[in-house]
């Protein structure tokens, strides 16, 4: 028997994912010169780390989810609300970047991925310290093609110096890290 994945498990997994990142992370470190307590944060939005952005990837069936955490400084290159009006179109640039799914990740072309979905809401311009999380669900028409991926995203990061990878499938779960630029990423 084959277990199929609707897209409502995938999302599950994926936070079940983000649960175990936290998990191994929850000393909430980032290079801020000052000692503050985050008041109004909660666990759901998992570890803030300036240098480091969070790439988890589920793949069931022929369903393949990615989903991306930065911080704002990573995105955007500032942590607080757009003073200018350059500032407002590289946040506006980023927010069309992420919601378009494009450029996120790549994976063999003979694996035959499209994208079906995207979750991303912007992060409130008010928050302290911002995060930018997104969701992407790809339907692959060739699963078994799916040997690595590629982190295209981080071409258009600023400042990231590691990247904390975990993949899950039915076959294996694996956590890795990664400086700014890990290449292919082996997913078996």
């Amino acid at each position: 028997m084959t277990l199929r994945w609707q897209p409502t498990r995938l999302a599950l997994s994926l936070m079940v994912l983000s649960c175990v990142a936290l998990a191994h992370g929850q000393n909430h470190d980032h290079d801020h010169a000052h000692d503050h307590a985050h008041e109004g944060e909660s666990l759901e939005q998992g570890k803030h780390v300036h240098g480091e952005v969070t790439v988890n990837v589920a793949i069931e069936g022929n369903s393949l989810a990615v989903e991306l955490n930065a911080p704002a400084l990573h995105v955007v290159g500032f942590e607080r609300a757009a003073r200018s009006a350059d500032e407002q179109r590289i946040v506006n640039e980023a927010n069309t970047w992420l919601k378009s799914g494009a450029g996120i990740v790549g994976v063999p072309t003979t694996a035959l991925c499209r994208l079906q979905s995207v979750n991303y809401t912007p992060p409130a311009s008010t928050a302290k310290h911002p995060d930018y999380r997104a969701s992407y669900l790809y339907r692959c028409d060739q699963p078994a093609a799916l040997a690595w991926v590629e982190l295209w995203a981080l071409r258009r990061l600023k400042g990231v110096e590691k990247v904390e990878f975990t993949v899950l499938s039915g076959s294996m779960q694996k956590q890795l890290e990664f400086g700014s630029n890990p290449g292919r990423i082996a997913l078996r």
